[in-house]
C-alpha cells in the first residue's frame, strides 16, 4: 500500500511532464509543416490580402466570410480567433504547429484531471495520453485551418472548469467557455442548457456581476442557435454538409446506428460504461458520475443527429464523438475490470494496465508517422507551387487541369496559392473528362460550378475565352499523374 501511494504521488507530481514530453513527440514530425490546399486556403487568402492592402484589405476579406452570408453554417467566434492566429503568426507554420501542440497538451491535461477523480493516476494518465494516440488527432489538430482545433482548446478548459466542488468563478467559466464553443462549431449547442444552469446558479447566490457576464454568455449562445436555425430554413432543405434537414435525417441517423460497426461499437461501448458507472463506491460519487455519462451522452446523441449519423474515426468530425466514446470505454474497461476479485491480483491488473499502455504507446507512433507523411505532403506541395512560379516566368499562360470533381477545392486553393506567391501570367481552368462515379446531386452541383468557372472564369481564373491556345507556351498544373494534354509542360500537385 505504502509503496501503491509513494507511485501514485509519483504520478500526480509528474503527470503534467509525461503529457507534455509525449505530445512534444507526437508534434515532432509536424514541425516543418508547410501551408496546405486542404483547410488552409482561407489562411493563405488572407495573407494574400495582408501582403497586399494591409489591414484594412484584411478586414474587408473577413467581412465578406461565407458563414456571415448564405451558407447555412454561423461560427463567429471561430473567424475571430483565426483571424487573430493570422494576424499574429502570418505564414510562420512554425509557430501555428506550437499553438496546436498546446491545445493537444491542455487537452490531455484536463482528461488526466477529470479521470483522475474516478480511477486511479496510472489509469487516468493512460486514458489521457489516448487523447495524443486517437485517429481524429491528425485530421483535427495536425491541419492549421479547421474550426474544431479551437474546440479542443475550450473543451479543455471547460473541463478544467468543471472539475473544482465549488466556487462561484466556475460557472461563470463555465458558461464563457460553452458561449465559445457554440460559437466556433454548431455541434456544441447541446451544452447550452449547462450555460444557462451555470447562470441560475450565480443568481441564485446573488454574484450580480458574475451573473450578467454569464447571461450574456448564454444569450449570444442562443442567438448563434437562431441564427443558425434562420439559415438553415432559407437553405432548401441542407445543411452545410448537404444532409438533409427533413424528416428523413431520422432514419438516416437510425440506419447509421444500428445497421453499422461503428454503430454497435457506440452503443456497447455506452452500455458497458452505464455499468461501470453504478458500480461507484458512494453516493456522491455515483451522483457525480452519473451526471457526467447522462451528459456525456445527450452530446453523443446531438452529434449523431448533427452529422446524420456515426462520423468517421480518422476525420475531425470525429470530436467529440469519437474522444467520449474512448473515454468511456477506457473509463467503463477500468472500473468493471477492478470490480472482479479476479482483477484484483496485482499481477494480471497491473500487466493489464501495461499492455494498455503498449497499445496506447503504439497509436501514438503511428500518429507520429502519420504527422511525418501529412508533414512530407506539405512540403511536396509547397515545392510543386514554387516550380509552377519558376516555370511560369517563360510561358504564356498557366491552365489548372481538374479530372475529377472531388478536386473542387484544391482547384481554387491552388489559385489562392499562386496569388499568394505572386504568379503574373493569366490563369485559366480547364475540365477533362469527369467519370460518373459519383452521380448524386452533391457531385453534380460540383461538376457545374468548375464548368461554369472553366468557361466564364471567376476568383482570379480567367474565362475560356482568352486562353491563346499555344500549346508549347502555356504550363498545365495538374492534380492526378498523367501525360500532357492540354500544355508542353507540366507541374504535378500531389500530396
Amino acid at each position: 500500500m505504502k509503496n501503491d501511494f509513494r507511485k501514485s504521488n509519483f504520478i500526480k507530481a509528474h503527470a503534467n511532464w509525461i503529457i507534455a514530453a509525449a505530445s512534444f513527440l507526437v508534434f515532432l514530425p509536424l514541425l516543418p509543416l508547410k501551408l496546405w490546399l486542404i483547410d488552409d486556403h482561407e489562411i493563405v487568402l488572407f495573407l494574400t490580402k495582408l501582403h497586399a492592402e494591409g489591414f484594412v484589405g484584411f478586414w474587408h476579406q473577413w467581412i465578406q466570410m461565407p458563414d456571415f452570408g448564405a451558407m447555412p453554417r454561423f461560427r463567429p467566434i471561430y473567424y475571430v480567433l483565426r483571424a487573430i492566429e493570422i494576424l499574429v503568426w502570418q505564414d510562420n507554420t512554425f509557430l501555428w504547429v506550437t499553438t496546436r501542440l498546446t491545445f493537444a497538451f491542455v487537452f490531455a491535461v484536463s482528461i488526466f484531471r477529470l479521470m483522475s477523480k474516478a480511477v486511479s493516476p496510472f489509469s487516468a494518465l493512460l486514458i489521457s495520453l489516448a487523447t495524443l494516440a486517437t485517429p481524429w488527432l491528425t485530421d483535427t489538430l495536425f491541419r492549421l485551418g479547421p474550426s474544431e482545433a479551437y474546440a479542443v482548446l475550450f473543451v479543455a478548459l471547460l473541463i478544467f472548469a468543471m472539475v473544482p466542488r465549488s466556487g462561484n468563478i466556475r460557472w461563470l467559466a463555465v458558461a464563457a467557455c460553452i458561449a465559445m464553443l457554440v460559437g466556433i462549431k454548431e455541434n456544441f449547442a447541446i451544452l447550452i442548457p449547462l450555460s444557462m444552469w451555470a447562470a441560475f446558479a450565480l443568481v441564485r447566490d446573488k454574484k450580480r456581476i458574475a451573473a450578467t457576464f454569464a447571461l450574456v454568455c448564454v444569450i449570444f449562445s442562443i442567438s448563434c442557435v437562431a441564427v443558425l436555425a434562420y439559415k438553415l430554413y432559407l437553405s432548401s432543405g441542407v445543411d452545410v454538409y448537404n444532409h438533409s434537414t427533413g424528416n428523413e435525417r431520422l432514419t438516416t441517423v437510425l440506419h447509421s446506428l444500428f445497421f453499422s460497426i461503428k454503430g454497435w461499437l457506440s452503443i456497447v461501448i455506452v452500455g458497458l460504461t452505464a455499468y461501470a458507472v453504478f458500480l461507484e463506491n458512494t453516493e456522491v460519487q455515483r451522483n457525480v458520475t452519473v451526471s457526467v455519462f447522462l451528459g456525456c451522452v445527450a452530446i453523443l446523441l446531438f452529434n449523431l443527429y448533427f452529422y446524420s449519423g456515426v462520423p468517421s474515426i480518422r476525420v475531425r468530425y470525429a470530436f467529440p464523438y469519437w474522444p467520449i466514446v474512448l473515454g468511456m470505454f477506457l473509463y467503463g474497461s477500468i472500473r468493471v475490470g477492478c470490480r472482479y476479485e479476479k482483477f484484483q491480483g496485482h499481477a494480471l491488473k497491473n500487466g493489464s494496465l501495461i499492455l494498455l499502455g503498449v497499445v496506447v504507446t503504439g497509436l501514438m507512433v503511428n500518429n507520429m508517422w502519420r504527422g511525418y507523411q501529412y508533414a512530407s505532403a506539405t512540403i511536396r506541395t509547397d515545392e510543386a507551387i514554387s516550380q509552377i512560379i519558376q516555370k511560369s516566368q517563360v510561358v504564356d499562360e498557366v491552365v489548372v487541369i481538374v479530372t475529377r470533381e472531388v478536386d473542387y477545392e484544391p482547384v481554387f486553393s491552388i489559385a489562392r496559392f499562386m496569388a499568394f506567391n505572386n504568379l503574373t501570367k493569366p490563369l485559366f481552368l480547364s475540365v477533362g473528362a469527369v467519370p460518373n462515379s459519383r452521380n448524386n446531386a452533391f457531385s453534380k452541383e460540383l461538376l457545374q460550378g468548375l464548368q461554369s468557372v472553366e468557361l466564364n472564369g471567376g476568383g482570379v481564373y480567367e474565362p475560356a475565352s482568352r486562353r491563346g491556345g499555344n500549346f508549347d507556351g502555356c504550363l498545365e498544373v495538374v492534380f492526378h499523374k498523367s501525360a500532357p494534354s492540354a500544355c508542353a509542360s507540366q507541374v504535378l500537385v500531389a500530396g
